[in-house]
This record gives C-alpha cells, structure tokens and sequence, in this order.
C-alpha cells in the first residue's frame, strides 16, 4: 500500500493476514508487552502514576503509544512541583475527576473494551514510557 490514498477508506472487516512487517508498518502490532510489566499513567494537576499490569490482565493498544488494561495497581504517585517530582498519595484521573488513584490500591476497569482498534474505549489507559507520560 506504500503511495496509496486511503483518505476516507473504510478498511474495518480487511483481511491482514498475510501483510509484510517492516518499518512501514508501525503501529500494527500490539504495543504492550506479555506478562506483568511496569508502565506510566497521566493524573490531572501534573501529575504521573507508575503503575503494575498484573501478567493476567486484558492488555491492548491501537497504532500510538497509548495502552490500556482492565486493571492496574498503583506503585506510586508523582507530582511535578517547580521542575521537580515529589512523591504524593493520590492523583485524579483526567478522564473523570471524581476518579481517584491511591497508591498500593488496584483498580479494575468496569467494563474493558476488546476491540484493540478502539483507542480512546473503556480501560485504564498508560503508557510504557514515563517521558511520554509526561508530556501527555
């Protein structure tokens, strides 16, 4: 497909299954590793959490460097104060203020969307990087 315009192509139910990987098809593979691993979550007011993806967890991520997971457990809670991190308790979410994160809690999404495709859909969205979780 190099040089093709897909401008308003709807390749929703397209057929993949022989595509070639290569440096032109970023973004196709599910970014999020298998296993537990740790990753980084934005919070309303400057603030970062450092979160735990338990190995069981429901993970995916679309074509950008957003992730989500049906659940996580909150290591710890940074705030930028005067370009310094500090470490703090709990951190709002940016999506629902009412939403708080605490550290040493886990918290489990209501419903985790399965579609990988649906970026933005239910889940405890993050990124594997902290630097990109910090200009976010």
């Amino acid at each position: 497909l190099i040089g093709a315009n897909l401008y308003e192509a709807n390749l929703r139910d397209a057929n993949l299954t022989d595509i070639k990987v290569n440096e032109n098809t970023t973004g196709y593979h599910n970014l999020c590793p298998e296993g537990e691993f740790i990753a980084w979550k934005k919070l309303r007011d400057n603030k970062i959490a450092k979160i735990l993806i338990p190995a069981y967890a429901k993970r995916s991520s679309a074509t950008t460097l957003k992730c989500r997971a049906s659940e996580a457990k909150i290591l710890q809670i940074l705030e930028k104060i005067d370009n310094e991190w500090i470490e703090c308790s709990e951190g709002k979410s940016q999506h629902d203020i009412n939403f708080i994160y605490r550290v040493s809690e886990t918290v489990k999404a209501d419903i985790f969307d399965e579609d990988r495709w649906n970026e933005c859909s239910s889940g405890i969205h993050f990124f594997i990087s902290r630097e990109v979780a910090e200009l976010y």
